[in-house]
Order: C-alpha cells, then sequence, then structure tokens
C-alpha cells in the first residue's frame, strides 16, 4: 500500500507486510513502513508486529557522520545518535522512486567533455593542495558518455548519468534549487576565496563536489562497483542491474540553518532508488571571548570554549550568571540523571562532566532543573570539543546554550567552587571567522559516498539492510552493534588521497580541513590513521571499550586493520598512483576490499570481514598474499583465534594475535648429508676424508617444493640457492654451512650443518693414505692396501695412542699475521721424509717452502718472506711419511 505524505514525509509513505526473522530463529509477521522526515535528516523504516502493534525493529537509512572532534568519545551513541543504520532483520521497503526530472529539451552537443575548477584527486582538501582546471577527467569503461550525459540529452549544468549536485541552503532537497550551469562549453571555472562565507562561492564548493562523486563514481567501477553491483546511475547502458538511481549531492546543505552544522550523512536505498548525500557548513573558528570569568579576580579571564551544535546559539548580548555544579551523586557530576539540586541550579548555569551519557541528555536534565546554561569540562586533556547529537528523549526541545571547556579550565574553576567561592561568567558570541564549506573536504566527500558503497555490496544491491548500528533486543533496549561500516569509508577516502610521497608511518587524518586542524592533525577519529603502533595502537579489543562511540570508533578500528593490510601490499608489490588500472599494491588491496564487501555474509563482524578478503585473495591472486594478510589482522588483534561473538553486540569480542597454524614456521628445517660415493670408510657421511673415499657430499634441506634457498657460506658448494648443493672441500677443516629457506607464504626457517674435513693423503707427492693399524700410524699404498686394512678393522687418519708410537709433528710460524716475512719452525717425533707446502685459502699449492729428510725430534727453521704474497689466509702443510699437519698463517699490512 502507498498512503500520502500525511504532512509528516518528503515522500508518500509505503507500507507492506513483511515476514521478520526474530533472534530465537521464528518468524513474525509484521507492517514495515518507511518515512522520509521533512528536514531529511532520517529515513525511518519501522517494523510493527501485525498482531500486537509492538515495535520489533527500526532503522535510520540516513547514515550521519556528525564527527567528534576529539576522537575518544566518551559519550557513547548520542555523539553519534543520528547515525544508525538497519538492524539485520529489516527488509526492503517497497520500490519508491524518487523523480528525476532532467529537461527533455537539454540541448543536444557535439562534445560531452566538461572543464572543471576543482581540488582534482588526490588532492584532499585546501590545505592539502590547490585547484587546477581538469578536462576529459570521465573514465571512457565507467563513463562512456561523459558527466553530463542523460537519456534525455547532455545538461550543461552539475547534473549527469552519476550525480546532479546542487546547493540545499534551506534543506528543501528540491530540484529547482541552485547548479551551475557550464554552457554550451561546459565550462565550470568559478572564483574562490575562503576568507569570505560560503555563500560567495557556491558555484565552486558545488563543481568540487559534482566532480568528486563522479570521479569516486569512475574508479570504485573498475574494481566492482558497477551496474551489476548495483552503483549509482540514471542509464545502465544495458549492462545489468537496476537504472533511475544516480546520487542527489547537495552542497551547502542547510546553510541558512544555523543550527544544522559539522555534519555530512547518506542515504542510502535500494538499487534503482535514488540516494542523497547532505554536505553541511562546519563552524568557524570561535569567537575567543566565547567563555569569560568575570569573578573572582583570581581566574577571571577569558578560557578556550567550543559552542555545542544542539543547543540555543549564543548572541553578543551575554547570558550571565553563576556557575553551580550539578549533584548526581559522582564526585564529577555527568548529569546523565535528574539533579538532587534542582534548586540551586534554577535561574544559574549548570556544570558537569564529559562522561558517559550523550551531551544533549546532560543538557536536557540540566535546563529540566531550571539552569540558563550549561558549561561541559572536557574529561581528557587538550582542547575542548563540539558536542553534537539530540537527546535519548526529544521531549523538551533543548532551548538553552551549551559550551564546552577543556579539562585545564575546569580545574581551576573547580577548585574555586569547592573552596566555596562564587565563580560568575559570561557567555556570548560577538561572531566567528568564516564558516568552512565541507564541499570542500574531498575525505568527507568519498566517505559518504562509501557508504553507499558498503551498504549496496553487503548482502546485494537490493538489501540495503545488511549493515546495521543498531539492534533492537526483546527487552525493548537498541544495541550497537559490531559494524564496520564507517572504516570502509575512511578508507575509501584514504585510498583516493594517498600519493607516492606517502609512507606506512605517515599521519592520516579524516575530516583535518573541515574540522579546522592541520594536514598532520589526529582528524576526527580516536587516533590518525599511521602503521606506527606509536600513533595508533588500538587493536581489536578496543572494540569492546564502551567509551569508544559506535558506530565510527569501532568502523575506526576496522580501517586502522585495513590500512595495515594495505601498506604490507604496498611493501610487497609497489605503489601505483594509476588507481583506475594501475598494478600495485595499492590496486590489489582495493580489489580486494571491494570483492571482500561482496563475498561477505549479511550483517558481519570484523572476522567476517577478514574471512571475505582472505577468499577474495584466493579467488583473485590464488592465494598469493594469506600470510601477509593474516599477518596485518593479527598485528591488531584479529587473529587466527580470534572471536567476534555475536555480530549484533559490539562488547562480546575476543581479539587474539596468533597466525594459522601452517604461518607460524614451527615445522623444523632440517639438513642430510648424503656422501657421493659408496666406498666405505668406516665414518658418518658428515666427516669428508680427504684423498680417500667420498671427497663431495650432498646437502639436502627438507622442505615443500616452494621453498626459495639460499646458503652461506657460498666457498666449496656447487649452488647456493638449491635444495641440493655439492659439497667439495679443497682442504681439511670444519665447515659450518646455514641455509634460509622461505616459502611461498614467506614463513622463513634456518639449519645449519658442520662438516668435517680429514686430510688423509701422507707421502711426498699425496699418493698414499694415512690409516691407523694397531695403534700404529701407517702410510700405506691404495686403494688395495688402505681397502684391506679397513676391511680388517682399521680407521683412516690419525690413531690414538697404542702399542707402537705414531708420529708427532710440531709447526709453528712467528709473528702470525706477518708483513714482510715470518720464522717458521717444525720438528717431527720419528724419522721420516718430510714436504711443507705453502697453500691459499682454496687449497691451491702456491709453493714448496722446505723439503728434505729429518732426524727423529730434530727442529728446522725457515724464513718465509712475503715477496708476492697477496694479504690473505694461507695453509702452511708439513707432510711426512706417516702423519700431516697445517697451519693457517695470515698476510696482512
Amino acid at each position: 500500500m502507498l498512503f500520502s505524505t500525511g504532512g509528516i514525509s518528503l515522500e508518500p509513505i509505503p507500507a507492506k507486510l513483511v515476514y521478520l526473522p526474530m533472534p530465537d530463529g521464528s518468524l513474525a509477521l509484521a507492517w514495515e513502513v518507511a518515512i522520509y522526515t521533512l528536514d531529511a535528516q532520517h529515513y525511518w523504516v519501522v517494523q510493527v508486529d501485525a498482531s500486537t502493534g509492538k515495535v520489533l525493529g527500526e532503522e535510520n537509512r540516513v547514515v550521519h557522520c556528525q564527527f567528534d572532534n576529539q576522537g575518544l568519545d566518551l559519550e557513547g551513541k548520542t555523539m553519534h545518535a543520528l547515525h544508525k543504520h538497519a538492524a539485520a532483520e529489516q527488509l526492503l521497503v517497497g520500490q519508491l522512486e524518487l523523480p528525476i526530472p532532467f529537461a527533455a529539451e537539454a540541448e543536444a552537443m557535439s562534445t560531452n567533455t566538461g572543464s572543471y575548477r576543482v581540488f582534482p584527486m588526490p588532492i584532499e582538501s585546501p590545505n592539502h593542495g590547490s585547484r587546477s582546471l581538469l578536462s576529459g577527467a570521465a573514465d571512457a569503461s565507467a563513463s562512456p558518455q561523459g558527466w553530463h550525459y542523460t537519456p534525455f540529452g547532455v545538461d550543461t549544468r552539475t547534473r549527469g548519468n552519476n550525480v546532479f549536485a546542487y546547493e540545499d541552503p534551506n534543506n528543501n532537497g528540491s530540484f529547482d534549487n541552485h547548479s551551475p550551469d557550464g554552457g554550451a562549453s561546459l565550462l565550470f571555472d568559478y572564483p574562490l576565496d575562503l576568507t569570505q562565507q560560503p555563500v560567495a562561492y557556491r558555484d565552486a564548493a558545488i563543481t568540487n563536489l559534482f566532480y568528486w562523486n563522479n570521479i569516486t563514481h569512475d574508479v570504485w567501477y573498475q574494481y566492482g562497483f558497477d551496474e551489476a553491483g548495483g552503483n549509482f546511475q540514471y542509464d545502465n547502458f544495458g549492462r545489468g542491474g537496476k537504472q533511475n538511481d544516480p546520487v542527489l549531492a547537495e552542497a551547502q546543505d542547510s546553510r541558512n540553518i544555523s543550527a544544522t552544522r559539522n555534519n555530512a550523512n547518506f542515504l542510502t536505498r535500494a538499487d534503482g532508488q535514488t540516494s542523497r548525500m547532505q554536505m553541511y557548513l562546519w563552524s568557524g573558528l570561535p569567537d575567543q571571548d566565547l567563555f569569560r570569568v568575570t569573578s573572582p579576580g583570581a581566574i577571571a579571564g577569558s578560557y578556550p570554549a567550543i559552542e555545542a551544535a544542539f543547543s540555543k546559539p549564543l548572541t553578543p548580548e551575554a547570558v550571565t550568571g553563576s556557575l553551580v555544579l550539578l549533584n548526581d551523586g559522582l564526585q564529577n557530576p555527568e548529569g546523565c540523571t535528574a539533579p538532587t539540586n534542582a534548586a540551586e541550579l534554577a535561574g544559574q548555569i549548570a556544570v558537569v562532566y564529559r562522561g558517559t551519557c550523550g551531551f544533549a541528555d546532560k543538557v536536557q536534565q540540566a535546563q529540566i532543573a531550571g539552569a540558563i546554561a550549561v558549561v561541559v569540562i572536557n574529561n581528557a586533556p587538550g582542547a575542548p570539543i563540539t558536542m553534537g547529537g539530540a537527546p535519548t528523549n526529544p521531549s523538551p526541545a533543548i532551548t538553552i546554550p551549551a559550551v564546552m571547556i577543556s579539562q585545564e579550565s575546569g580545574q581551576l574553576i573547580r577548585a574555586q567552587l569547592d573552596a566555596g567561592v562564587a565563580v560568575e561568567i559570561a557567555l556570548k558570541n560577538d561572531g566567528s571567522g568564516p564558516e568552512v564549506d565541507g564541499d570542500f573536504d574531498n575525505g568527507i566527500i568519498v566517505h559518504e559516498y562509501g557508504h553507499g558503497i558498503s551498504i549496496r555490496l553487503t548482502g546485494g544491491p537490493d538489501n540495503v539492510g545488511c549493515l546495521p548500528s543498531a539492534y533492537r533486543y526483546s527487552d525493548g533496549v537498541v544495541r550497537p552493534t559490531e559494524q564496520m561500516g564507517e572504516g570502509w569509508s575512511d578508507w575509501f577516502a584514504l585510498m583516493m588521497t594517498m600519493t607516492k610521497a606517502d609512507t606506512r608511518e605517515k599521519v592520516r587524518g579524516i575530516g583535518t580541513y573541515a574540522s579546522l586542524q592541520p594536514t598532520d592533525g589526529r582528524g576526527i577519529r580516536p587516533a590518525p590513521y599511521s602503521t606506527d603502533f606509536a600513533v595508533n595502537n588500538f587493536t581489536y579489543g578496543a572494540t569492546n571499550n564502551e567509551a569508544l562511540s559506535a558506530p565510527h570508533g569501532v568502523g575506526f578500528v576496522w580501517a586502522t586493520m585495513l590500512w595495515d593490510m594495505t601498506w604490507d601490499l604496498i611493501d610487497q608489490y609497489g605503489f601505483d598512483p594509476d588507481l583506475y588500472r594501475g598494478k600495485g599494491g595499492n590496486n590489489m588491496a582495493m580489489q580486494l576490499v571491494i570483492d571482500g564487501l561482496k563475498l561477505q555474509p549479511c550483517e558481519p563482524g570484523f572476522v567476517n570481514g577478514r574471512d571475505a578478503i582472505l577468499l577474495a585473495d584466493r579467488i583473485n591472486y590464488g592465494g598469493a598474499n594469506q600470510e601477509l594478510i593474516w599477518k596485518a589482522f593479527a598485528r591488531r588483534g584479529l587473529g587466527a583465534n580470534a572471536d567476534q561473538g555475536l555480530s549484533r553486540l559490539r562488547i562480546d569480542q575476543t581479539e587474539n594475535f596468533d597466525l594459522p597454524a601452517a604461518y607460524l614456521c614451527t615445522e623444523p628445517l632440517s639438513i642430510t648429508a648424503v656422501p657421493t660415493s659408496e666406498v666405505y670408510t668406516g665414518g658418518v657421511p658428515t666427516t669428508l676424508y680427504l684423498g680417500y673415499g667420498p671427497q663431495s657430499v650432498t646437502l639436502q634441506a627438507n622442505g615443500d617444493a616452494t621453498n626459495q634457498y639460499s646458503w652461506s657460506p657460498a666457498t666449496g658448494l656447487s649452488d647456493v640457492t638449491s635444495a641440493n648443493p655439492v659439497f667439495t672441500p679443497t682442504a681439511e677443516g670444519s665447515y659450518t654451512f646455514t641455509v634460509q629457506a622461505v616459502n611461498a607464504d614467506q614463513c622463513t626457517k634456518y639449519a645449519t650443518i658442520t662438516i668435517e674435513v680429514i686430510d688423509v693423503r701422507c707421502g711426498a707427492n699425496n699418493e698414499r693414505i694415512w690409516v691407523c693399524h694397531s695403534g700404529k700410524g701407517m702410510c700405506v699404498d691404495t686403494p688395495t692396501d688402505v681397502a684391506q686394512h679397513l676391511a680388517h678393522g682399521d680407521q683412516l687418519g690419525a690413531c690414538g695412542t697404542g702399542s707402537e708410537p705414531v708420529q708427532v709433528l710440531t709447526l709453528d710460524a712467528m709473528p702470525n699475521p706477518f708483513n714482510t716475512q715470518t720464522t717458521i719452525k717444525f720438528s717431527m717425533q720419528l724419522a721420516s721424509n718430510y714436504t711443507l707446502e705453502l697453500r691459499n685459502s682454496n687449497g691451491t699449492l702456491v709453493g714448496i717452502v722446505a723439503q728434505g729428510t729429518s732426524a727423529a725430534g730434530q727442529e728446522h727453521t725457515v724464513v718465509l718472506s712475503r715477496g708476492s704474497l697477496k694479504n690473505g689466509i694461507y695453509l702452511l702443510r708439513l707432510i711426512t711419511d706417516q702423519e700431516v699437519a697445517t697451519l693457517r698463517i695470515m698476510v696482512s699490512k
């Protein structure tokens, strides 16, 4: 059924019977009605039990972003009381189309390429860069007929297939409101003087709003927010989806209504029904004499203060009175309940603290008690903030002024009150600087548009009730949900205003321009966006803290995780400034998030959102980034064992920082040695006998086929990038090798192995093999004699003490290291032939230092001159008939 507007709705009121899923799994028959309130601030969708008349569900589909300038919102829901989304069980209102009266007689034009003087992507605001005159900005795939095409012809104003941008100073949403006309040449080039009030440059503002709505449409079209995905277009060109739904973008909304400031919102309706963006003005620099203490003289003077957005505006005529501390039983009264000292408050100015209830609620309580104004003391260090929201009970309306002062100012005043000293103040506003136009804070524009993207993609474009920020329980209480919509919108804004010069640690605040902050300010969130935990240390567990607002604060934590993941992808694949068809890590992140929105279930929680992005990576990139994505989320507490609890409840989350077992690197890496010879030596594979048997060995590192290997040191190895390099020694010694294995998931492991190399060669020309026979060292012929010895239990190499003496050699050099020469001394316990060799570090023979026959115990002295020897390490080898001794020497400067 379709009812008239009844004087309460901007549009006829649809009503239909629906079956509503209930928490216990049952279905309730209910009437669902939709009312678009006359101030365009609420699009209420309400379900009423068809039998009992009980309200079963409600939502406001106008997504408000009445931002908290200070960040952490201790006022709970009321700072954002107007910002509610649909409860999950609510169904779509009937197909009510808001007509868009494009002029059928619009002039046919030879070109549809406009020129626009704007702050172009990626410039975030006037504080971040300058305006430019752009032409040819429309993307051919997303907007094939240009930005001014309509099914009825080209429109020369700021309206076209994707968006209709116009001013709405009186908040009436009329299509007859002003929109700039670029004429036949479609030239939209208007002056901008930010020292004037916004009305003076409305055409420049509307043009910027038109440009950013179109550019946002075109960019995200490339990643899947297209016709089939439910995007905003009048004509879908036969590409699927439902049409007749461009965005209605209202610039300088409510300019002539002073109480409506510091806000922006977006109404998302189902595919085929128009959606609306309302961009408001923001308060300029406040009057520095807004709050003045007139008595006592000890603290007299002006103090920083900011007026509430919902209270009666101050004027040049001062509101004066004594400060009276509201009494609600708390040491620092919050005014959330009726005061017990109403008689004292009557006709005076009430003092309360920022705390656990809404700003408007505490002002309303003081007003009911008879206070003529309210001063709210901030409960956190730093400057006062803008107080927003509306009272939980709309009656009575707030008719008194209210201001916030800083915690530091409040401490001075409180000390006087506690000492029994009367404090007199004057509240007035002699005027402030020019207001700030939100139409130039491009991050906020994208943020609002982003609500349309996330709402239409989650659950499909025909179901716009899948991102509820509140849910009415069976006890009648409406509780916030674990909803990430504000996070996606912040992230969309960050992605479209990135530059190649940005770094992962850079401070990125949302709404710094609109809220009069520097470009490196914290913005309108609990902390700026940065991967640096010293700047932003929020993790999943913070969403349980009800002092963190919902949905803005909850969404902020989600965007923090997405931002970390984005930078990890950029570090891996680089940044590409081409947001349309680039191949960088930022482009990959954009694709993953859009596809994650499509893949996640209706009413998702953080775990659902994470898993959908992981699934998108497996679909799009074959799972190449699984560990990277897991690590990004786990770093912020959304690890493998994180538990979101009920997505309809924002206080039952469990954070966890663990990775899945597959990425923990718990499987040890090991190395085995495989001899390259089958000759029996009586030893083990990690012991090599240089001169006999296996003179090389294959090192085998275990691991899957996707591992990349790196061995060090490289000396003696055949291939330092192989899992199975061959080690071929050239000299005696102990060799320790380390292998690093990195698999496709970037899991890195290490292992080491030590190979002992024993030189068993003997004889004048190393033609014989040293064998230990019956405790006596013997230099025997090869190979038959050696084989016979080994078959009888003898061993290669030197003997220990036995029944017969073995050769004992001494070999020394002084000085060592040496520059010009060194003196070498050596002796043998047994008479023997000997050769003293000098070899380089690779085992190559450099020369014979000495050679001859020695008597038992005879000491020999030889002087070795540097000569042509280069700096480095050399090996002296004393070879006798029975034994070999070695000594490392160094030649240095």
